[in-house]
C-alpha cells in the first residue's frame, strides 16, 4: 500500500472512488436518480477542476493498492479564519471500511495540518444519518461543535453535523511517518 500526494492525472480514479463511496453510504440522503444518472459525471468535472487548479492549502493524499486508488482525503489548511482548516473529504473503497485505511489518512491530515498550520483547528461536515463516520471521527478525538442544512446535488435537504480539533495535535491518528501497514489479506 502506498500513501502519496494527489496529482491531476489521479482526477478519474478520485472520482470515481467518490461516486462509489456515495452510493454505498449517502444512498439516504442523495437522490437515486442523481446516484445513478448524474453523480459520475459531476464528481468528474469536480475533480479535474479540484486537481488542476488547486484551492489555496489544499492537500489530496491516496491510498494506493495494487495501483488502484482505494481512498483519499482532502483538507483545505487556513480555510476559514475562525473555524480553521476544512477536512473537505475522506473516501474509503466501500468493500475496505473499517480495515483502518481511514486512519492512515487521517495521521497525513494531521501531520499536514501539524506541519503548516499547528494552530489552527480542524473541522469536517458529516451527514447526521452517517453514525459510522461520526463515530469514526468520534473515536479520533473529534467533537460535535454545531450543525447547519445542506442540499446535497440533485435536490433534498440532510443535516449536517460539525464536528472538530482544536488543534490538529488532537487528532488521535497514526504518525505515517513510516510505511501504512499493509492491509490484512491484501498482497
Amino acid at each position: 500500500m502506498l500513501l502519496r500526494a494527489a496529482t491531476a492525472e489521479d482526477a478519474s480514479a478520485v472520482a470515481e472512488l467518490h461516486v462509489a463511496s456515495w452510493r454505498s453510504a449517502y444512498r439516504d440522503v442523495l437522490s437515486g436518480e442523481y446516484l445513478a444518472d448524474a453523480a459520475e459525471g459531476d464528481r468528474q468535472a469536480y475533480w479535474q477542476g479540484r486537481l488542476s487548479t488547486p484551492h489555496h492549502g489544499q492537500r489530496v493524499d491516496l491510498l494506493v493498492l495494487a495501483n488502484q486508488v482505494v481512498g483519499f482525503s482532502c483538507v483545505l489548511v487556513g480555510h476559514d479564519a475562525v473555524l480553521g482548516s476544512f477536512l473537505h473529504n475522506l473516501h474509503i473503497a466501500p468493500a475496505l471500511v473499517g480495515r483502518g485505511l481511514g486512519s492512515v489518512l487521517m495521521g497525513a491530515v494531521r501531520q499536514h495540518c501539524l506541519s503548516t498550520a499547528p494552530q489552527d483547528p480542524v473541522f469536517l461536515w458529516v451527514v447526521s444519518s452517517n453514525q459510522r463516520a461520526q463515530h469514526f471521527y468520534a473515536k479520533l478525538g473529534a467533537a460535535y461543535v454545531g450543525q447547519t442544512q445542506w442540499q446535497p446535488p440533485g435536490g433534498g435537504s440532510a443535516l449536517l453535523y460539525r464536528m472538530g480539533w482544536r488543534t490538529p495535535g488532537e487528532i488521535r491518528a497514526p504518525n505515517n511517518s513510516s510505511k501504512p501497514t499493509p492491509l490484512r489479506g491484501a498482497a
